[in-house]
């Protein structure tokens, strides 16, 4: 479940299964108006991700693509290597920007197509780099807000299975 919280808004809640894993975006956007209440949550799906790294850019290979999430495979384009995901809930859009960073300390040099060679979560666990960069877009009544954040020391996206850690 995502929930929209704004500004200092007071927020309990209870636990109900186990185990649960909490992810969080903050940024401050004052001039970005908050959804109406009533679309202020929004599933996500039934199971929580695997990882961060097969929530954010589960995959480089364009014959897996959907309508709201897709690996930009174009050669000659800036943003080539780059996986996107959007989605739209009662007037409010979030876009969604990951890639996988060449040099930690440069966000604007990621791996291209070609470094990606076609890799995906379910098939090669061990992240094809080190470090993602991921940028949020949140826009809503002709404003729009971003930010990046860059992650480092990226563990295997899914853990190895006992019979090939064995050997």
């Amino acid at each position: 479940m995502a929930v929209w919280y704004h500004d200092n808004e007071a927020v309990t809640g209870r636990i109900v299964r186990a185990p649960w894993v909490f992810y969080t975006v903050n940024f401050l956007a004052p001039r970005l108006p908050p959804p109406p209440c009533e679309d202020r949550v929004w599933p996500v799906g039934v199971t929580a991700p695997d990882s961060l790294v097969s929530e954010v850019f589960p995959w480089a290979r364009p014959e897996l693509d959907t309508d709201d999430r897709w690996f930009v495979d174009d050669l000659g384009g800036d943003d080539a290597g780059t996986f996107v995901s959007t989605v739209a809930v009662g007037g409010v859009r979030v876009r969604r920007d990951a890639v996988f960073l060449a040099d930690e300390r440069d966000a604007a040099r990621h791996l291209g197509v070609v470094d990606l060679a076609r890799w995906d979560c379910a098939s090669g666990a061990r992240p094809p780099a080190t470090s993602l960069a991921v940028t949020v877009e949140v826009s809503a009544q002709g404003l729009a807000v971003s930010r990046t954040v860059v992650f480092t020391a990226l563990r295997p996206s899914l853990e190895p299975s006992p019979q090939t850690s064995a050997g």
